[in-house]
């Protein structure tokens, strides 16, 4: 379960202003930004699906002057200021989006080939991917339990992109082979602070500990579609949107395997906040005791159509994989 604080664009005058949770604006002078906001997720012992909602601020925006498949280039922009240590994506307004390998000045190298939906002319935006440091603190500001190992610490499943997870924790420390600070379980004592958490990403938080931990997640609003990929049988994705979003309004019908039943169709599961999950489908309707539409699996014919989406769920697949454009709540284009 989440609880979600949303700021809507301010116009600021000269000085800071504090807003959210702690969040500070840098002075100004008669400037408008997107908003801003934080979302309190509490996580029980044992295993809790979550997304994180929020993304970086933009650091580079433009338009492409070029596209050459995986190359980009805006002759009128120098990306060599982004630190290539840390994960990079480019962002268009109709949805589609890459991670960047590889900067050299002009030019960026995306990891996936996106030239048949981008061309020159397009806008975009550059944003630094949020990291497992940013989201819990560098030290572990949010409080996850921290023992020596990873058997005594909770664990952070992040989505590996081929059906697998990485599993991050943040350790004391053994005093013989770890090191305070967060890791990966298969990288020993390397530091992971850095590791980036896609914005399409749904996590699994496993609580190690037997009482609640409410952890807080700040950052920007997206406010544009985004193109995600269903790509296994389970997808653990990130509702990408803080608040607003319905099974109806997201546009996930527009990917979605429909069927006559729930065995025929994929299923959307989203937790219910006591360890299970709500099971949704769109169907088309069987021609007896259902009729076309978004349907919970418990709740016979009911229209579910206006179900919120939780901030993180799971796609199961029942068909084909596909890449369906999310889209924002139509507030979001106020905002």
């Amino acid at each position: 379960m989440n609880k979600l604080s949303l700021i809507k664009p301010l116009l600021i005058g000269a000085g800071a202003l504090s807003i959210g949770a702690g969040i500070a604006l840098a002075q100004e002078v008669e400037a408008f930004t997107k908003p801003v906001g934080y979302q309190t997720h509490v996580m029980k012992n044992g295993f809790n699906v979550f997304g994180v909602n929020f993304v970086n601020a933009p650091l580079v925006a433009g338009a492409l002057t070029g596209v050459n498949g995986t190359t980009l280039t805006d002759t009128n922009a120098d990306f060599s200021g982004l630190d290539t240590a840390l994960q990079h994506t480019i962002e268009f307004e109709d949805g589609s989006w890459a991670v960047i390998a590889s900067i050299a000045g002009t030019n960026v190298t995306t990891e996936s080939n996106i030239s048949a939906q981008v061309a020159a002319g397009d806008r975009y935006i550059v944003r630094q991917v949020k990291t497992i440091g940013e989201i819990f603190g560098p030290e572990n500001e949010s409080g996850l339990e921290a023992g020596t190992d990873a058997n005594s610490s909770d664990i952070i499943w992040v989505p590996d992109g081929s059906g697998g997870f990485r599993k991050l924790y943040y350790t004391i420390g053994d005093g013989f082979f770890l090191t305070p600070g967060w890791k990966d379980l298969t990288t020993a004592d390397e530091n992971q602070a850095d590791a980036g958490i896609l914005f399409t990403h749904g996590l699994i938080f496993e609580r190690v500990a037997a009482e609640d931990l409410e952890v807080i997640v700040t950052g920007h609003v997206k406010t544009t579609p985004t193109d995600v990929v269903v790509d296994q049988e389970y997808t653990y994705l990130s509702r990408i949107y803080p608040t607003g979003s319905t099974l109806d309004n997201s546009s996930l019908v527009d990917g979605v395997t429909i069927g006559d039943s729930a065995t025929t169709s994929d299923n959307v599961w989203m937790p219910d906040g006591s360890g299970g999950f709500t099971k949704n489908y769109y169907t088309t309707g069987d021609g007896f005791f259902l009729t076309e539409g978004w349907k919970d699996v418990a709740t016979g014919d009911a229209d579910a159509a206006d179900t919120e989406t939780t901030s993180g769920y799971i796609m199961q697949i029942v068909g084909d994989t596909y890449t369906v454009t999310v889209t924002p709540p139509d507030f979001y284009a106020d905002l």
